[in-house]
Formats: C-alpha cells, structure tokens, sequence
C-alpha cells in the first residue's frame, strides 16, 4: 500500500462534528482559502482547516447569513 498524509484532503469536504451534544462544529478542512468577511471561520490550524461553532439553534439562526456566504465562498474555491 502506497503511503499517505491523511491530513492532504484529495476532495473538498465539508464535517460535522457534534461535540458532546452541546456544540456542533462545521469543519472546513480547506477553510484557509476562503477569504471570510463574515468573521465567522475560526482556528489557526497548520493543515489549513477552520472550524464554524454552533452552540444552539438561536445561535445558528444568528449566523445564518454569515455561514451562507461562508459556504458560498467555499464552494466557489472547488476545483470543477
């Protein structure tokens, strides 16, 4: 089997990751190409990723604008 870095993400993908139920986190795995106006992405991770945290549905309902440009943007970077 050929080696890999499980960290070079071949495809754009888009994570959620519920977070003992509390939180859920929308990982971008390329996140560091979107140019967010929104201030939304965060984290400052070497691998590129960001991350989008939601703690209940009234703050999803706030973010809702914000995280639409976001994934507007985000999708606008994938490779065709």
């Amino acid at each position: 089997m050929a080696h890999f870095d499980p960290k070079e993400y071949k495809r754009d993908i888009l994570v959620f990751n519920i977070h003992k139920k509390e939180v859920i986190l929308l990982v971008f795995p390329t996140g560091a190409r979107i140019i967010d106006d929104s201030g939304l992405l965060e984290g400052n991770f070497p691998d590129g990723r960001k991350i989008v945290q939601i703690t209940s549905m009234a703050d999803l309902i706030a973010k809702k604008e914000g995280l639409k440009s976001v994934i507007k943007k985000w999708l606008s970077t994938i490779e065709k």
